[in-house]
């Protein structure tokens, strides 16, 4: 587990008391320069937002672009339109730790179709999700109307709880503000950028 955060306390707690400590690892806080090592290790990203205002997701792009097969949510917003269920990866309900653990279980047993994801994955990724095309896509989904009548006219979209239309927007002109501050070369190749300059770029 990479990170920190109100939770560990309690997660630590549970591994502890169920007896998991050679089963899970607890990385900590880890630089952005060492990220890639983590990504490459693991078999499966595992995005288990339940934030309605979560736009798309733009971790599990990072993770996709490593040959990554992902398990996201269905938020009615763009992060399962980013991973596809069955195609690039599994989409469950947000808050359904039973359909999470049987998402998991799945890609643990079938590494061959895990694998195949995972080559999908990147090939999406490099095909549809260049930052100069996610921004022109950005702007065409914000003049089409709110997303959560966007997300309806997606086929085989799941039926998803509703979602807060003002706060999505301002998450997506969020993301777009952090595009538009990177230099053409940094949009090619976001992998160079450094944690300093990362942190620039947030703010």
């Amino acid at each position: 587990i990479v990170g920190n955060g109100s939770l560990e306390m309690e997660l630590r707690e549970y591994v502890k008391e169920h007896h998991m400590n050679n089963k899970v690892t607890f990385a900590g806080y880890v630089e952005d320069e060492r990220l890639p090592l983590y990504f490459k290790q693991c078999d499966v990203f595992v995005l288990a937002s339940t934030a309605r205002s979560e736009a798309f997701g733009l971790v599990q792009i990072e993770a996709m672009s490593y040959g990554k097969p992902v398990i996201n949510t269905a938020l009615k917003s763009g992060v399962p339109y980013v991973s596809l269920h069955e195609k690039t990866g599994l989409t469950v309900e947000p808050g359904n730790v039973k359909s999470m653990e049987q998402a998991i279980r799945w890609m643990v047993e079938h590494p061959k179709e895990r694998e195949e994801m995972g080559r999908s994955a990147r090939i999406r990724v490099k095909k549809e999700f260049g930052l100069d095309d996610m921004l022109a896509q950005m702007h065409q989904m914000r003049k089409l109307g709110p997303l959560s009548g966007i997300m309806k006219m997606i086929p085989g979209m799941p039926k998803m709880p509703e979602v807060n239309d003002e706060e999505t927007d301002r998450k997506l002109k969020q993301t777009e503000a952090i595009i538009y501050s990177m230099t053409q070369e940094e949009r090619k190749n976001p992998s160079i950028l450094n944690a300093k300059r990362k942190e620039r770029i947030a703010k």
